[in-house]
Order: structure tokens, then C-alpha cells, then sequence
């Protein structure tokens, strides 16, 4: 068949586990032997590190374009090709990603690295999934669009999918988009890689939820009550005696079997009639108020709203229970105690659920547990993240970490003065909708922004100027804060620990030089004489910079006259010659 090679890679893998094995047994024998070593009389092969996780072979790796929207995985090549080639999916993604070539001719499958003064071979990859993909980008080059695109239309059957005119037109781009998009749809590539690699929300809830209430006081509260459940108690052998000792006396009973009621739930992503409601929001979203679903009749006000036409939608996922619309929800902030249920705690009312499909929205009567969704009527109860319940009864959830910090900072100042109002409200907005976003006031009155980047910075400024203030303004340069001071050991107040001086060194590229630099305060003393004589060392510089001025107009001067005795000399060995 087109794929007998199967069976010569079964063997090859064959060959290379029994030499394995054979070398393993080897060290083996070699460390058993009295007073052998490993490395004695046995070549040591290279350790062999961890099998990776991400693989393209596993087809838990992607390769596309987010911005023409298009991607596959190795395996939806493999299932084009396996009929084709008559060999097994499994067997020819593991090949496409692999060191093989296919030989057309011989219908088989073959090293591709390069034997006997033979030149290598074209892999597998490149020919079945690389090579595709770069043909239909030559039409960018100026080839012809409907020569190039249309026979992987009509060999795909993607006419049914296409209009007729998108290979007419005179976008190549946009005709290369619109058939790729077909073909490999980002959306399958991406949603099929997380259904077949990642658990289910049933399956990974017990795994998650001791993560997600994780913390001395939520882990202390859990194990009071003698809770029967398995994940309870590996949750309360986790807090020490301390804790336990250090617990309210005055919780009741029947607020702990709520509790534990409330994490078996958890733990098993329960969306039964009886479940407790628990929806964790991890962020708001803001939406065009116009954009929002509405039944026929209702009014467009789901929030309060803002005077930029925007609505922020809780963006969320229900871990227990299921989400009603109209249901009344407890908002318990990250720091929330259900010993104290009077603190830290709020209402509101869910007053639409919502399915996200990129920028489309589809109204939902309720969402069950598993399941993330968006939640209108909460603009005004969450800042940026919470912990939604049905009782008070109830722990928060973990909040959010993020790995990326603000770490560019700009100042704002509206181009007229009276925008000021609306710049102030514009970044409030701003704040809630990104994550990544601060803003505050400096010490000078100005308002700053800061952003995780240059590129988020240009993100979060359009955003800011076209959605939320909608007024002009200035941008400043990144500013810098210089917020450190070195005190030497006598400076150092009462209470205060001087670290000792830190060591850095750093090597020259070849090795040759090794350099520490360490550094100390100056004392008192001399600190202090050099801000008395601060104008004398102002002499001293500017006088060096007059003395360096000088002798490059001293140099200046004896280049030119170098230069015209040069050309005086030239000018009479001329006369002489003519002479």
C-alpha cells in the first residue's frame, strides 16, 4: 500500500528500544560490579531528557495566522491524507512531524535526512502542510487568485461555502483570507484541540477547586464540622493547628454544613436543582450598549451605563448550580468571611445572561455549571473580578493572578480644559474593562495610565480616546520613577535592617574576564559636602567641557593649516614642473 512503510517505522522503533534497553543494562551491570563505576568501561549516552508535553505529533500544538484567521493541527492533515495515502491517522500525523520524506514515485515512506552524498529530502510536513499553505500565499506576490485558490476550492468542496465573486475580486488578500478561513477555520482548530486535550469541567473540578479556595481561613473553616467528604478533608489536613485554634468559636453548625455542602458541590461541577449557585467573574467586559439582544418590547437599560453608550458584562464561569436570569446573587469580594456575613458582601440581581461568540452575543435563560457566560446588571457591585453565591454562606474564590504587570507609565492631559471631567471618567471605565490597566493621580495632579507593554499601551490609549473618554489628549513620554535610596550603617533609623551590599558580577563573552561590582553609600559627611559644593563641581565640569572645546578648536585649527601648506607646496612643485 501507499503506507507499507508503517511497518518499517514499527521496526526501526523496534531496534532503537532493544539498543536502549541493551545500553541500560549495561550501566546496570556496571554498577553492580564491585568498585565499578557507571562511566567505567561503558560509553554513557546523552541523558534523556523528559518527553515534552506540547507535541504537533499529539495534536495539542496549532500553527496558524490570527490575523487571516486560519489554523490546523497535524492531525487534520493526517485525516486529508490518510485515504489518500492509505495509512492510518495516528501512524501519519506521528510521521508528519517526524524525520520522514514520501517518495510519490515509490508510494513510500523514507528518511529524509540526507545518506550517501544523497541531498535531503523534503520532510513530510513541508510538503503536506507547509507547501499548501505557502502556494495559496503566492497569490499575495501577484500571482492569480482564482488560478492558485480555486483548485483547493473545488478539490476542498468549498464551493458551497465560497460565493463565486470572492475569486473574482480584485483583493487578492481578501480572497486568500475568505479561502483559508474556509478550509482551516481557526475557531475548529482551537475549540477541537481543548475538547480532545483538556478535562471536562466535571472531570478537572476536583482537581481545581482545593486551588481555588485555597487560604488559611477558607482552608480552616472546611475542616471544622467532621466533613465526611474525601476532598474536605484533604483540604483541612493541609491547615495546621494554629489555624484551627485561631477559628471563631461563634461559627455555627449550620453555617459549616452549608459550607461543606457548598465544596462537595464545587468539587463535582454539580449543576443539580439543589446545587448552591457559585459563579466566579473574572473580569467586565464592556459592550456597545446597541449590541446587546433584547426580547421584543424590553427596554435597552440592562446597567447603569455610561454616557459613552457602554455596558459592562460580567464575564464568568459557573462552577455549581446553574444561573437564572433575574435570580438575586450575593457579590462576596475576595476577603470575604461568612463568619461576618454583614461585611465585605452586596446584592444584585442577574438581569441577563449571555453566550459570547466573539463580538456576537446570544441571550441565555440560564447557564449551568461548566459553562462561562456574561452577566449583565453588575456593573455596579464588581470592579474588575468577585465571587458570585446564592447564600452568604459561601467561600470566595481565588482571585486572578497575573504574570504580566504595569511596567509603562504615562501621563494624560486633555487637549481643552474643560475635558477634564471626562478624560477622569474615561480612564475609571477604562480601569474596569482592562485587567492589565492602572491609573491614579500623581503626586503633581496628573492622571497616569499605566500598561504592560508599548503595544498594550497603543491598545488601552484608542480605547480610551475612541470608547470611553472620547475627547483629544496628550500623551506623555514613559515616565520612570526613581523610588529608591542607599543608606549607609549609621543612617539607618532605629528598627531599620541594612541588608548587606549585594554582589554582581557579569563575564566578557569569552570568559576571560570576571568583573564584581559592589555597591556602598557614601557617608555622611562626604554626601554632605558635595551638596555644599555643588557649584564648584559645576566649574569643574563646565570648565572641562570649555577645555575640550578648545582643544578640538586648537586641532581644527592645525588640521587647516597643514592643509593650505599641503596645498602651497602642490601648488609649486606644479609651477616647477610646467617650468
Amino acid at each position: 500500500s501507499a503506507f507499507d512503510s508503517e511497518h518499517f517505522m514499527r521496526e526501526a522503533d523496534a531496534v532503537l528500544a532493544a539498543e536502549q534497553q541493551q545500553q541500560q543494562q549495561q550501566l546496570q551491570q556496571a554498577r553492580d560490579e564491585p568498585g565499578g563505576q557507571a562511566g567505567d568501561g561503558v560509553a554513557q549516552g546523552p541523558e534523556q531528557d523528559e518527553e515534552d508535553v506540547f507535541q504537533p505529533s499529539k495534536g495539542n500544538v496549532a500553527f496558524g495566522s490570527a490575523a487571516d484567521g486560519w489554523a490546523f493541527r497535524l492531525d487534520q492533515f493526517a485525516d486529508m491524507y490518510s485515504v489518500k495515502l492509505g495509512a492510518k491517522p495516528a501512524a501519519l500525523a506521528a510521521a508528519l512531524w517526524g524525520d520522514w520524506a514520501y517518495l510519490p514515485k515509490e508510494k513510500r515512506v523514507v528518511r529524509a535526512r540526507a545518506r550517501g552524498g544523497q541531498a535531503a529530502r523534503r520532510t513530510m510536513f513541508v510538503t503536506f502542510a507547509l507547501e499548501p499553505v505557502w502556494k495559496a500565499y503566492s497569490v499575495c506576490d501577484g500571482e492569480d487568485a482564482k488560478a492558485v485558490l480555486g483548485p483547493i476550492v473545488s478539490a476542498r468542496g468549498l464551493a458551497a461555502q465560497l460565493p463565486a465573486k470572492v475569486l473574482q475580486g480584485t483583493d487578492p488578500r481578501a480572497a486568500l483570507r475568505a479561502v483559508l478561513r474556509a478550509w482551516l477555520p481557526l475557531s475548529e482548530a482551537v475549540l477541537g484541540m481543548t475538547v480532545a486535550h483538556l478535562p471536562s469541567p466535571a472531570a478537572a473540578a476536583p482537581l481545581r477547586v482545593p486551588h481555588l479556595v485555597d487560604g488559611g481561613s477558607n482552608t480552616a473553616l472546611l475542616g471544622m464540622g467532621g466533613s465526611s467528604s474525601a476532598g474536605i478533608q484533604s483540604v483541612a489536613e493541609a491547615s495546621s493547628t494554629a489555624e484551627q485554634q485561631q477559628l471563631d468559636e461563634a461559627t455555627s453548625a449550620e453555617v459549616q454544613q452549608q459550607l461543606e455542602r457548598t465544596y462537595s458541590h464545587l468539587c463535582a461541577s454539580s449543576s443539580a436543582p439543589d446545587a448552591p449557585l457559585v459563579v466566579f467573574v473574572s473580569k467586565m467586559v464592556s459592550v456597545p450598549a446597541n449590541l446587546l439582544p433584547r426580547a421584543p418590547g424590553e427596554t435597552p437599560n440592562l446597567g447603569a451605563g455610561n454616557a459613552a453608550g457602554e455596558v459592562f458584562l460580567a464575564f464568568g464561569r459557573v462552577f455549581s448550580g446553574v444561573a437564572r436570569e433575574g435570580a438575586r446573587v450575593h457579590v462576596l469580594s475576595a476577603t470575604y468571611d461568612p463568619r461576618l456575613p454583614g461585611q465585605q458582601r452586596q446584592t444584585a440581581v442577574l438581569r441577563g445572561l449571555y453566550l459570547m461568540m466573539g463580538r456576537a452575543l446570544e441571550r441565555l435563560p440560564a447557564v449551568p455549571a461548566g459553562n462561562v457566560c456574561a452577566i449583565a446588571g453588575l456593573e455596579t457591585a464588581i470592579l474588575k473580578s468577585a465571587t458570585l453565591a446564592g447564600s452568604p454562606a459561601a467561600l470566595p474564590l481565588a482571585p486572578m493572578t497575573f504574570q504580566a504587570a504595569p511596567i509603562v507609565r504615562v501621563a494624560l492631559e486633555p487637549q481643552a480644559p474643560g475635558d477634564m471631567a471626562a478624560l477622569a471618567q474615561g480612564l475609571l471605565l477604562l480601569n474596569r474593562a482592562d485587567p492589565f490597566v492602572e491609573v491614579g493621580l500623581s503626586e503633581k495632579g496628573e492622571h497616569l495610565l499605566g500598561a504592560a507593554g508599548e503595544v498594550h499601551l497603543e491598545t488601552v490609549v484608542k480605547d480610551l480616546r475612541e470608547r470611553f473618554a472620547r475627547v483629544d489628549f496628550q500623551v506623555s513620554a514613559p515616565l520612570v520613577a526613581f523610588k529608591e535610596s542607599v543608606l549607609s550603617g549609621g543612617e539607618a533609623q532605629e528598627g531599620v535592617v541594612i541588608k548587606p551590599a549585594k554582589v554582581v558580577q557579569a563575564a566578557t563573552p569569552s570568559g576571560c574576564c570576571l568583573v564584581r561590582v559592589k555597591a556602598h553609600a557614601l557617608p555622611a559627611a562626604t554626601a554632605a559636602l558635595l551638596d555644599e559644593h555643588s557649584h564648584l563641581l559645576r566649574e569643574l565640569v563646565e570648565h572641562h567641557g570649555s577645555r575640550q572645546q578648545q582643544l578640538q578648536l586648537q586641532h581644527g585649527k592645525q588640521a587647516a593649516a597643514a592643509a593650505a601648506s599641503w596645498r602651497h607646496q602642490r601648488r609649486s612643485l606644479d609651477g616647477n614642473d610646467g617650468s
